[in-house]
């Protein structure tokens, strides 16, 4: 029967570096990890100091070292292990009763990953446990064999043991007055003895075998097969404590109904503090800055660098507040969520335009006013952020268009009055005159004709009835340069779409570490003039965004950037068992100024 724990591609751990928030008291965990111990990789010798773990192992072949820290509560080690060129990160757990530990190793730059389990060498039987029955080596074990599963019938206890080399079975009885497990083991037509007893704790064996011609065969340790609590201190259901992530990287803080809530902030795999603050339901809001963020009126800087001033319950941004936004946009008003619902009133910096009116989702959804920085205004309804429905727009000269407006632009059935007293009844299609309509001047005559592009394409016969047919003053031809000449016909359907459109692109890329998944996200913001059509804006985020990769993204038109890329990123969650965000952002670019250095990645 071989020794598996002495494989030649074996590599062991440096244990990470955390900055721990609780510190222990003058003998803390004075036995835990320090000691000496086999292991998976030979004897290691480990010291502690304070929080830190340091130590050093053997197995005759490969020597190497480790060093680490404790987590706040003793029960874990973050580190690193060191073996000539190579080295990597591990993560331990010590075991209920302290004599021995399970884990995992890592080594860098490279998919290799294993084990390692450990027992408390036990000098004059000093750790061997005194409340030992036969039901307490029932269960299973990881062992330098592989893992040992065993069953208990009164005094007999039978199993076997499955490992990368070994494959065997095991079958003895329990000695009530030593406390042992005598028996024999079977494995590919050998055969021979084994003794195993167990630590105080009862989550650490130790024994050693002999073939059947008497010859010694060597130690057999291991330690109890374990659920794994990731939760090492405190109260990780309702509650403050700390959470131990099986990739080594953690939380502490505030918990309710096992997510991230309240106070609290995380640490990565080499013990570098990560995000502090403020969390809601799994989700990270941001950094406090004043006030009770919490339950009450507080200040916190929120994760894209935004500011919200305003009402807090239960960890979330609700009720009257104020945001104001990285970019120099202004929001005042109701939200939820950390964003814009209900009544209120948003300032964009770059165009100075102002909307006051409903919102849903962060967007302009219902009855609003939208005030343009150069006088225009409408009134009227919209649809999840567009000008959708019913609406009227002044032009600070005074002409007015009242009618439908589809997708933000006018089309659908409208009346315009023009500030020479003009008036037209129709139909238009993206702010220009379409299809059939007449035209009233001031002096009582009318035109009704067929319109194409807002411009007279032939003219109508018949009475005039609401828009549609009219009497004619001009016989059977229309001089159009006549209309134009004298303005008698305003062509305004720029100045109707004169909001500039806002693009956001991202893309996600997921990946699975463990309980926990892993997103990139990555995107940026295009601003284009309205007659720049998608496919314009798709290639030019396809060249910027991901060069390198798969080019697909999702492009949106919004109002407000910011607020859609914040609702991406609160589409995943920061807890155990979902999601941690990492963000790329791509700087804001203007379409029209296609600068390399405008797309430069942060």
């Amino acid at each position: 029967m071989g020794y598996s724990g002495t494989g030649k591609n074996r590599c062991l751990l440096t244990l990470l570096t955390l900055t721990i928030l609780v510190c222990l008291a003058p003998g803390a965990y004075a036995q835990g990890f320090a000691g000496y111990w086999k292991s998976t990789f030979g004897h290691i010798d480990l010291e502690r100091k304070g929080l830190r773990i340091s130590g050093v192992y053997d197995d005759g072949k490969i020597r190497g070292t480790v060093k680490g820290v404790l987590t706040s509560d003793g029960t874990a080690v973050i580190g690193q292990w060191f073996e000539g060129d190579l080295k990597g990160k591990m993560v331990l757990r010590l075991q209920d009763g302290k004599n021995s530990f399970t884990g995992r190793w890592w080594r860098d730059n490279s998919g290799k990953e294993g084990k390692w389990i450990a027992v408390r060498v036990n000098t004059n039987h000093k750790f061997s446990s005194q409340n030992t029955a036969a039901e307490t080596f029932a269960g299973s074990w990881e062992t330098n064999f592989g893992r040992l599963s065993l069953t208990q019938a009164e005094e007999a206890i039978d199993g076997n043991f499955r490992g990368r080399v070994n494959n065997g079975t095991i079958s003895g009885k329990f000695n009530s007055k030593s406390g042992q497990f005598a028996g024999t083991w079977h494995e590919k037509g050998q055969k021979g003895k084994v003794i195993l007893s167990l630590l105080k704790g009862n989550n650490g064996l130790e024994g050693e075998w002999w073939y059947a011609d008497g010859r010694y065969g060597g130690l057999w340790y291991g330690a109890r097969v374990m659920a794994e609590n990731p939760c090492t201190s405190g109260n990780c259901k309702n509650g403050k404590g700390a959470l131990l992530l099986s990739d080594g990287q953690r939380y502490e803080g505030d918990f309710k109904e096992g997510a991230y809530h309240g106070i609290g902030r995380t640490f990565d795999d080499v013990g570098r503090e990560g995000l502090y603050g403020l969390w809601a339901n799994g989700i990270y809001q941001g950094k406090p800055l004043e006030g009770d963020c919490e339950n009450g009126k507080g200040k916190l800087e929120m994760p894209s660098g935004d500011i919200y001033e305003g009402n807090f319950k239960d960890c979330q941004m609700v009720g009257e507040g104020r945001i104001a936004y990285k970019n120099g946009d202004v929001y005042v008003g109701k939200l939820s969520d950390g964003v814009p619902n209900g009544e209120g009133a948003y300032t964009w910096k770059y165009n100075g335009d102002r909307y006051e009116g409903a919102f849903r989702n962060g967007t302009m959804h219902g009855k609003g006013t939208y005030h343009f920085r150069n006088g225009n205004k409408y009134e009227g309804q919209f649809l999840s952020g567009f000008r959708h429905g019913l609406g009227t727009l002044t032009w600070i000269d005074g002409t007015t268009f009242s009618g439908e407006w589809k997708s933000d632009k006018a089309t659908g059935k409208g009346e315009f009055n023009y500030k020479n007293g003009d008036r037209y009844v129709g139909f238009l299609i993206d702010g220009k005159k379409f299809d059939k309509g007449t035209y009233y001047f001031k002096d009582g005559r009318e035109v009704a004709a067929n319109w194409r592009d807002d411009e007279v394409e032939y003219l109508l016969d018949g009475p005039a009835h609401d828009g549609v047919g009219a009497q004619t003053h001009y016989g059977s031809a229309v001089d159009q340069d006549q209309f134009q000449d004298n303005n008698y016909i305003p062509v305004l359907a720029k100045d109707i779409q004169s909001r500039r459109n806002a693009y956001v692109a991202y893309q996600v890329t997921e990946k699975q570490q463990g309980a926990a998944k892993e997103v990139d996200l990555s995107y940026m913001v295009v601003y284009g003039a309205d007659e720049m059509n998608q496919n314009e804006i798709r290639e030019f985020v396809k060249s910027n965004l991901s060069p390198e990769g798969n080019g697909r993204f999702k492009l949106e038109q919004v109002n407000n950037p910011d607020v859609k890329v914040q609702q991406v990123i609160n589409r995943y969650r920061y807890s155990l068992n979902q999601t941690r965000v990492h963000t790329n952002t791509v700087k804001y670019v203007e379409l029209n100024d296609q600068v390399a250095s405008n797309s430069n990645r942060k």
